[in-house]
């Protein structure tokens, strides 16, 4: 579970899709957190 590594490689992948993917990601972790709470 690297966050920082997976940011990194939808950078060199497509770095139009970080900030999408980011806000996705982060809500999803939201989410779960609150979910499991």
């Amino acid at each position: 579970m690297a966050p920082q590594t997976i940011l990194a490689d939808i950078n060199s992948f497509h770095p139009v899709f970080v900030i999408p993917v980011a806000i996705m990601t982060y809500i999803g972790v939201f989410f779960l957190l609150t979910y499991n709470m």
